[in-house]
C-alpha cells in the first residue's frame, strides 16, 4: 500500500478496486471504484464456480481491463477487504484475525470463503469436467488425424437413395474421406488387442491409482506450501501497512518492506 497526500495529510492508498474518499464529516474511508470493482467481483464469482484456475481467471480479467500483475492478483484474491473485512495480522502471541470494516464490500462473505476453499483445494466441482458430445455413428469424430494435412477429422451423414451413410472427413480442399462404419470396426479390432489378460487388470488398476495418489499428494503439498508462503507475505504487507498508518514505520521503511515482499512473491 502506498501513501497519497490529500488536504495536507497522509493517507494509505486503497486496495485495488477501491478508491480513497473523505466524507463530509472529515472521515477518511474507501469506496468501490466501479470500473475495477465490477471486474474483481466477476473474478471472485468465476473462481467460486471453479470452472477455471486462478491463472486463467487472471488472464481473462486482464483482457477485461484489470491492470494487475499475477503476484498482486494472488494477493488480491486472498484479501478479505473485498467482503467488507479487515485482516489484523498476528502480533506476538496473538493470532491474526479479521474484523468487520466500515467500507462497502464488493462481494459477500460466502463467495469469498468459497473462493478460499477452492484455492486451498478443499472444494472442487465434481461436475466441472470436459464434455465431449458425439453421434453414436461417429464416436471418433474429433479424435482422428488427417493423414494428408494433420488436421482433426470431422464427421457427418450423407443421404443416399434410402438411407443415411456416415463418413469421417477432412475440410476442403483436402478431400480425405472414410466410411465411418469401416473405421469404427477397425478401431474395435485394435481395442480388443489391448484387453489385458485375466488378473492383470487389478494389477494395472492398483499401479495407476498408487501413482495418481502419489502425484496428487505431491502437487497438493506444493500448492499448499506456495499458498502458505503467499499468505505469510500478505500478512507481512498488512502488518507493515498498519504500522505505517500508525506512524510506527516510516514511508521509506515501508517501501523497503514492500520491495522485499514483492520480490519474494515473484520468486
Amino acid at each position: 500500500m502506498r501513501r497519497a497526500k490529500k488536504e495536507g495529510r497522509w493517507m494509505a492508498t486503497a486496495s485495488m478496486g477501491y478508491r480513497n474518499v473523505t466524507t463530509s464529516a472529515g472521515r477518511k474511508t474507501i469506496i468501490p471504484d466501479e470500473s475495477k470493482a465490477s471486474i474483481l467481483k466477476w473474478v471472485f464469482e468465476e473462481l467460486a464456480i471453479d470452472r477455471s484456475n486462478s491463472e486463467q481467471v487472471w488472464k481473462m480479467a486482464v483482457k477485461r481491463g484489470l491492470k494487475c500483475s499475477k503476484n498482486n492478483f494472488w494477493l488480491a484474491i486472498r484479501n478479505p477487504v473485498y467482503c467488507g473485512k479487515i485482516l489484523i495480522p498476528q502480533f506476538e502471541d496473538e493470532k491474526a484475525y479479521c474484523v468487520r470494516g466500515l467500507h462497502e464490500p464488493i462481494i459477500t462473505s460466502t463467495i469469498f470463503d468459497r473462493v478460499q476453499d477452492v484455492l486451498d483445494g478443499r472444494k472442487r466441482n465434481p461436475f466441472n469436467r470436459p464434455k465431449i458430445v458425439s453421434r453414436e455413428e461417429l464416436p471418433l469424430r474429433g479424435f482422428l488425424i488427417c493423414p494428408e494435412c494433420n488436421r482433426k477429422l470431422s464427421g457427418s451423414a450423407s443421404k443416399g437413395k434410402k438411407y443415411y451413410y456416415h463418413y469421417y472427413h477432412c475440410k476442403a480442399p483436402c478431400g480425405v474421406r472414410y466410411k465411418a462404419e469401416e473405421v469404427n470396426e477397425k478401431f474395435k479390432v485394435q481395442l480388443r488387442k489391448l484387453i489385458p489378460r485375466p488378473g492383470r487388470m487389478k494389477i494395472y488398476e492398483n499401479l495407476v491409482l498408487a501413482r495418481f495418489k502419489e502425484e496428487a499428494q505431491r502437487r497438493n503439498k506444493d500448492r499448499r506450501d506456495l499458498l502458505q508462503e503467499l499468505d505469510k507475505i500478505n500478512e507481512r504487507m498488512q502488518s507493515a501497512r498498519i504500522k505505517m498508518v500508525d506512524g510506527v514505520l516510516s514511508t521509506e521503511d515501508f517501501q523497503q518492506v514492500k520491495e522485499i515482499c514483492t520480490k519474494q512473491a515473484s520468486d
